[in-house]
């Protein structure tokens, strides 16, 4: 995914997390993921120079379960992110991206993947380039600050 406000590229893992196996299990997981960036094999096996660990799952009293244990490991660690499948919604999936969605260790607030580009709306903004294009969704704070304009797919 490449961020354009740090113009460089991220790399995710994603993980799936149903609530069926033990928190341990997990914890073996998470450590096989930082196993794995710290012998760099992800560099040659994938050509990326580092990746951060998404984790989905079912609920907010699992996600502070699993937050708490990989805390516990990685105190500071940016590369481990958390969400539920409750605070996005598939009808809306770019707001994953830029939206305080994840929960990461050591942290009280919620982080996005990507900080939205910040722009002053203009009228021409808001309509289709070309018949084909699709248009521009305005997004509104409550508080009336700068609007993301994000791109939606038909």
């Amino acid at each position: 995914m490449f961020d354009p406000v740090a113009k460089r590229t991220s790399h995710f893992m994603l993980e799936m997390d149903l609530g069926t196996m033990t928190v341990g299990r997990f914890i073996k997981k998470i450590q096989g993921y930082r196993a794995y960036w710290e012998t760099g094999r992800h560099e040659i096996q994938y050509q990326i120079p580092a990746f951060q660990v998404l984790t989905v799952t079912t609920s907010e009293a699992r996600l502070a379960h699993l937050l708490n244990e990989t805390q516990r490991l990685y105190h500071q660690s940016r590369q481990f992110l958390f969400t539920t499948v409750n605070r996005y919604s598939l009808a809306e999936p770019e707001l994953l991206i830029t939206s305080p969605l994840f929960s990461v260790p050591a942290s009280e607030h919620p982080t996005v993947l990507i900080e939205p580009v910040l722009t002053e709306p203009r009228q021409e903004q808001l309509l289709p380039l070309a018949s084909w294009a699709p248009p521009l969704r305005q997004r509104v704070s409550n508080d009336r600050t700068p609007h993301v304009l994000i791109q939606s797919r038909p």
